[in-house]
């Protein structure tokens, strides 16, 4: 879950919201993980949730990649992290590979 920060500013209270360090953690392993699938020819798009299992070796219909889940529907900080750190740093390879 987002840790929520209170400051007081200038003109009243703001939130400011902050991830969790779980979902820091996660975050980097799985850009970890797109950089070793991007290296090894591999790559994958990480899918989770109710029925993801039920995708396995189906293409992502935005970036064509094959679909692999990563947990079901019990998702907890650090599977949410991985599961976008590895996503966005795919997306970002893929568009440095289409810009050439």
């Amino acid at each position: 879950m987002l840790v929520a920060a209170f400051a007081i500013a200038t003109w009243g209270l703001s939130l400011v919201l902050a991830p969790s360090r779980e979902y820091q953690q996660g975050y980097r392993a799985g850009r970890t993980e797109a950089e070793a699938e991007w290296a090894a020819g591999t790559p994958s798009y990480y899918i989770t949730g109710d029925g993801s299992y039920g995708l396995i070796g189906e293409l992502d219909p935005e970036t064509g990649l094959p679909c692999k889940p990563i947990a079901g529907c019990i998702v907890d900080d650090h599977i949410w992290g991985r599961e976008e750190g590895h996503n966005r740093r795919i997306r970002e390879l893929l568009a440095t590979r289409a810009s050439r």
